[in-house]
């Protein structure tokens, strides 16, 4: 659930600065999109935990 976001933004963003001939900017900013991304989805699977353990 978090290492998707993160490889998918490695690839992606490897790929483009392959294909557009640029340093490492897209790199670094698809992989930082995929951190952000993958700690929303563990912090929406929390809480979704929390209010079930809410409702017990």
């Amino acid at each position: 659930m978090m290492l998707l976001p993160i490889l998918g933004g490695l690839y992606l963003g490897r790929w483009l600065d392959d294909k557009f001939k640029t340093e490492s900017i897209f790199l670094f900013i698809f992989i930082i999109l995929g951190i952000i991304s993958s700690f929303a989805n563990l912090f929406r699977v929390a809480m979704k935990n929390v209010s079930k353990k809410g409702r017990d």
